[in-house]
């Protein structure tokens, strides 16, 4: 069976549809298969689930003429019993959708896990159940696809793994001490528990998603974005060998399409969609260098008081983010995320032809261009002998 024909006689029933990475794959979806997509959107009724779905493809690039009517509002609650939707409408759903990408989450790297549980965790289990019914009713295995995080790895070698591939379960112990890794580690203990039950499981785990660069819109959620700009904002930058596994959010959302197109029989299996090799932040920092931008190269420990001290508004989203990048930038090697492994993964994707774009020099000075012309980076003071 070649790709994307798994769906093509299906209906699809996608969660997260209109966050940063859900309209992407939604969008992917639309262009790439035949498939009519059911998107759960919170929202109070039908009008305002078709307002807010058709805002964000538009600003993923769609216009309404490109899918017409292959798109369904579905106005619910991810978090919600039957996710928000009355007992025949959920019945009438998940009698004729019998494959479900699940992106719907709360993304908070700063919030408790308390806080991100009932979405993340529950959301998860509402969405099994929705499975579970359609197996029932259908007597055919739903197959959900659920979009993890390599987060819920972050902590792996404080538990004993420094590299992670993926066969690597996630657990509480190699999520770490942080809420969202947490949340959706349990998630996905729900959904392999589901597998064992019936339910074909596939578990998608993108690492740091960036823009595609050039004069592409700008991925909203994007975790390069704060690093820079506090890097400018303190004209220096952390002397560092550390690298981040990162991929576009084309690459991501094509990635999340095409293997959900791939036949399997049973059980689960498990993608990381990060580019084959990780991003060093050396060549990353280079890229803001040749855009103009004076950064001293500090040690990291150095870096991080500064930032601890500066009281820069450019500086505020970094430290919020800092229980997270300090598994990135941590002085002592040791202490850092485990080494990712995804050869696996592109072995799959190669063979479904796609291929990775080079995050090589040019790209990234054309991403810092494009953060530059969106004015999500200020523009850089050149001086000129006389």
């Amino acid at each position: 069976m070649r790709p994307y024909d798994a769906l093509r006689p299906h209906a699809v029933l996608l969660t997260g549809a209109t966050g940063s990475l859900g309209s992407r794959i939604c969008a992917h979806l639309l262009t790439a298969t035949a498939a009519t997509v059911h998107c759960l959107v919170r929202a109070a009724d039908a009008a305002s689930a078709s307002a807010r779905l058709t805002e964000r493809l538009r600003a993923a690039g769609l216009t309404e003429e490109t899918y017409r009517d292959r798109v369904v509002a579905v106005p619910g609650d991810l978090a919600d019993h039957r996710l928000g939707l009355g007992a025949r409408s959920y019945d009438a759903l998940a009698e004729t959708t019998g494959l479900i990408v699940h992106c719907g989450a709360t993304v908070n790297l700063a919030a408790d896990y308390e806080q991100l549980a009932p979405v993340n965790l529950g959301g998860t289990r509402a969405v099994v159940a929705f499975a579970e019914r359609h197996a029932l009713l259908t007597g055919r295995p739903a197959h959900l696809n659920h979009v993890s995080t390599l987060g819920s790895l972050l902590g792996a070698r404080a538990a004993g793994l420094p590299a992670v591939d993926e066969r690597t379960r996630a657990s509480p112990q190699t999520a770490g001490p942080l809420g969202y890794p947490r949340s959706k580690a349990a998630a996905e203990g729900e959904v392999r528990a589901a597998a064992d039950r019936g339910v074909r499981v596939t578990v998608f785990r993108p690492g740091v998603v960036t823009a595609d660069g050039g004069a592409t819109a700008g991925f909203e959620s994007d975790l390069l974005v704060p690093l820079l700009r506090a890097a400018v904002a303190l004209g220096a930058v952390p002397r560092t060998d550390a690298a981040l596994p990162v991929a576009t959010a084309d690459t991501v959302a094509g990635a999340v399409v095409r293997l959900a197109g791939l036949p399997q029989e049973s059980g689960d299996r498990t993608f990381h969609l990060v580019g084959p090799r990780p991003l060093e932040l050396a060549d990353l920092f280079a890229a803001v260098r040749r855009a103009g931008f004076p950064l001293e190269p500090v040690p990291v420990d150095l870096w991080w008081q500064r930032l601890d001290d500066s009281d820069h508004p450019a500086v505020r989203e970094m430290l919020a983010l800092s229980g997270v990048y300090r598994y990135t930038l941590a002085p002592d090697p040791a202490q850092r995320a485990p080494e990712v492994h995804s050869a696996r993964t592109w072995e799959a994707l190669e063979a479904a032809g796609v291929r990775a774009p080079d995050l090589d020099a040019a790209f990234l000075d054309g991403l810092v261009g494009s953060l530059i012309a969106q004015r999500t980076l200020p523009s850089p003071v050149r001086t000129h002998r006389a």
